[in-house]
């Protein structure tokens, strides 16, 4: 037998471009971004071409969670247990100012003219600082009031009750 010999025909259709077969479905692993580690089982897709992805930025590990007491300010020594907080990175404050200390509170009595001796209970309060009063003014004591006879054309002797009246000044 003599081998064929191919014979060109002409073919009837148009020839189709030199486009190559497609490429199959390949199994490509998402990047962390988009499915994270915690998605065990959803972190894969199917594609014919992977992406010509950049080349992935190595982060810096995040440094640990440390605990930093608050400053007083934010939190204030009354609330003891909330106090405290979770920080990556501590700011670097300016150094904190001592302040002088507030003085206590003391009991200080009231003056008469604000609470009269009649409330017993309630002549005293709490201040830090007494107040710097000015010296208490003696005043001259006032003289009594004296009975006075009322003349006759003021009240006539008729009236016997009503012939008197009293008056500081004679």
């Amino acid at each position: 037998m003599k081998p064929r010999e191919e014979e060109r025909r002409a073919q009837k259709t148009p020839q189709i471009r030199g486009a190559a077969p497609k490429p199959k479905l390949q199994i490509v692993k998402l990047e962390h971004r988009i499915a994270p580690k915690l998605a065990v089982n959803h972190n894969e897709t199917l594609v014919r071409e992977p992406a010509k992805a950049a080349p992935v930025r190595r982060e810096e590990p995040k440094p640990r969670l440390q605990i930093v007491k608050l400053e007083e300010r934010i939190a204030p020594k009354i609330a003891t247990n909330h106090n405290e907080t979770l920080v990556r990175e501590p700011a670097n404050a300016a150094p904190v100012r001592r302040k002088e200390p507030k003085p206590r509170l003391r009991i200080v009595k009231l003056e008469q003219r604000i609470a009269p001796k009649l409330a017993t209970n309630h002549n005293e309060t709490l201040v830090r600082e007494p107040a710097k009063a000015a010296p208490i003014r003696r005043k001259e004591p006032k003289r009594k009031l004296q009975i006075v006879r009322l003349e006759g054309r003021i009240a006539p002797a008729l009236s016997t009750n009503h012939n008197e009246t009293l008056a500081r000044d004679r």
